[in-house]
């Protein structure tokens, strides 16, 4: 490629990336929630009859975008080409709806994907060493952007810091997502607090491209009716030898924090619901849910898919919000369903305001809660494994919903505010708090 037709393919991509964020702006909205949404519109539209080239091009850069969220930083300028040369292409011009364009391309970047992903993968992380520039002394850890992982995140920090003086122990709240296993893969962070389902699935997901993930993984593993330690360390055991050596899992917390579906208890009398299957009886259901059970392929689109529970649910009857606020939607009834964590106090407490209805089909997977950290940080800290195994069996449920619900408490305005990023007193607060459960537990 020439200098010149390179300097073209930058500005492309600059032009691409600032017009989806100007969009953003003017919507009010995260540069990822309007990614999200306009996928979801995109979604809405593909058997639609259309102009399709006009109409793929009005959504290049959510495209685009979609790619710079989900896969490779490498592969970005890879992909916009071939999403270029995809739309000037003869079998573009042969499709009939953006159901089977987008199923091309989608295919074409799978087979692209897996032989740069599979170079990438040989020459990073099975050689004895990956570089990684940051200072041998700082350990990072980092969360997704839920109460309940900023306890474990604070857990951890708090543990390592009194038992690691030698190193800066940096927290990264609201630092990634699902995507966090990756992470660690990659070096961007040293430690973080996953679950074992999230493992399974992210393992067999091929970076998400993977349409029959949750069928892949139900012919392996199959979810015990009743969680239970055995099956925590089993699975535990079986993700150690699945990511063989790319990250360590290290230790079972002490409970599990699955996807629950739930309604009121009032409209569940009403309408005779006990399972999730019943909700097909229901008409017109507006779903409130958090951006991770939406977007990932374990989550939503099991309730949809017709070897799932088939519910039909229409794309324009879903919310989006973040998690503390989903069981908000329910409580003033702007929705009939959402998506729940087992850990929630609210669904936890006594007064019967909600109830969980029972995953008939056991479509949903078991997240036992663990801690998974990059085989880098322990050959350069050995001593790391021993300090994090100290919280084996530490947490049960009874105490993560416990301490959830106190800093919900505390904090509930902030929680309101539409920013993601948590204010020096509240870090401070739950810092506080994973201090002083670790002084009860006796580790520090």
């Amino acid at each position: 490629m020439t200098d010149e037709k390179k300097l073209t393919s930058i500005r492309l991509e600059e032009e691409l990336l600032e017009k989806s964020k100007k969009k953003a702006r003017q919507e009010g909205m995260t540069f990822t929630d309007f990614v999200r949404k306009s996928l979801y519109e995109l979604n809405d539209n593909i058997d639609k009859p259309t102009e399709q080239k006009q109409k793929l091009g009005q959504n290049f850069d959510i495209v685009y975008q979609f790619i710079q969220e989900f896969l490779l930083e490498h592969l970005l300028l890879f992909f916009l080409k071939t999403l270029n040369d995809f739309l000037n292409s003869k079998n573009f011009l042969k499709k009939k709806t953006m159901n089977e364009l987008l199923a091309q391309f989608v295919d074409l970047i799978e087979k692209k994907l897996k032989d740069e992903l599979e170079e990438k993968l040989k020459d990073e992380l099975e050689n004895t060493k990956i570089i990684n520039p940051r200072d041998a002394k700082e350990i990072i850890i980092g969360c997704q952007e839920y109460t309940e992982q900023y306890i474990l995140c604070a857990i951890i920090t708090v543990l390592l810091r009194e038992r690691k003086s030698d190193c800066q122990i940096t927290p990264k709240y609201n630092f990634g997502d699902f995507d966090n296993i990756w992470n660690v893969i990659i070096g961007n962070l040293d430690i973080y607090p996953a679950y074992t389902w999230q493992g399974l699935e992210f393992n067999y997901s091929d970076l998400y491209i993977n349409k029959d993930i949750r069928k892949d993984i139900r012919k392996k593993y199959i979810v015990d009716p009743i969680p239970n330690e055995d099956e925590a360390r089993k699975t535990i055991l079986k993700l150690n030898c699945l990511y063989k050596g790319k990250v360590q899992w290290i230790g079972y917390l002490g409970f599990n924090n699955d996807w629950n579906i739930v309604v009121k208890e009032d409209y569940a009398i009403s309408k005779n619901l006990e399972t999730i299957s019943d909700l097909k009886s229901c008409k017109n259901i507006k779903f409130g849910g958090e951006p991770g059970f939406l977007r990932r392929p374990n989550g939503f689109n099991i309730l949809n898919d017709p070897n799932g529970y088939g519910l039909g649910i229409k794309r324009e009857n879903v919310i989006e919000i973040k998690h503390e606020k989903v069981l908000r939607l329910l409580e003033k009834e702007e929705v009939q369903v959402v998506n729940a964590f087992t850990t929630d106090p609210q669904i936890n407490n006594r007064d019967r305001t909600f109830r969980l209805l029972k995953d008939d089909k056991s479509c949903f997977g078991r997240y036992y809660s663990s801690i998974i950290a990059s085989p880098m940080l322990l050959q350069k800290h050995p001593d790391c494994y021993s300090i994090l195994s100290l919280l084996d069996e530490k947490i049960n449920r009874h105490e993560i919903s416990k301490m959830i619900d106190d800093i919900d408490k505390k904090f509930k305005n902030e929680s309101l505010n539409t920013s993601n990023e948590l204010s020096g007193e509240k870090i401070a607060y739950i810092e506080n708090i994973a201090y002083d459960f670790l002084r009860r537990k006796g580790l520090i």
